[in-house]
């Protein structure tokens, strides 16, 4: 079969615009997964440096509390020890003193334990924290999805449709010329 140049013209034409469509499809699923893995990447990122920085935050706290805790001990050792010996200097014995002794104790161990209620409760805050962070991320990048590679076959259609076209363009031309 032998084709006038108009119609391999127009072939040449609908087969360019076919290939040309395609690459401009792929060019842009190509940034679209560019964009989505500098997104996951950065998503990831701020989740360590937040993660990191929480970590930090709890090994301060729990600094804070393990401080304030032997400042305690040694304050209660030193109130039962001065206690002790002001007792001993008045001739105080038995059960009185030690009944002091008992409640100087007991009130710095409640001292105590209100630090660690408020470091545990401070520690459950920043584990909350570290998870939300893993959730965060997670939704970073589950906010900009990948694409799926372009399909050849929309852009063959169009070629097959336009050398098609030029095909029957060519054969009504032939026709009125043999007319």
């Amino acid at each position: 079969m032998c084709v006038d140049p108009i119609t391999a013209i127009g072939i040449g034409l609908s087969l360019a615009q076919g290939v040309a469509g395609y690459a401009q499809a792929q060019a842009q699923v190509d940034a679209q997964n560019q964009q989505a893995e500098q997104n996951r990447l950065n998503s990831l990122q701020a989740m360590r440096d937040e993660q990191s920085s929480l970590q930090r935050k709890l090994s301060q706290e729990k600094a804070a509390s393990s401080t304030e805790m032997f400042k305690d001990q040694i304050a209660a050792a030193k109130a039962a020890s001065q206690a002790s010996v002001a007792a001993n200097e008045a001739g105080v014995t038995g059960m009185s003193v030690d009944a002091l002794l008992g409640d100087i104790k007991a009130q710095y161990g409640r001292q105590n334990d209100a630090l660690d209620s408020n470091y545990q409760m401070s520690k459950a805050s920043i584990s909350d924290e570290l998870v939300q962070t893993h959730n965060r991320a997670k939704s970073r990048i589950d906010s900009v999805p990948y694409a799926a590679d372009a399909s050849p076959f929309p852009f063959l259609i169009g070629a097959a449709s336009g050398i098609l076209k030029e095909y029957k363009d060519y054969n009504v031309r032939k026709l009125k010329l043999q007319a």
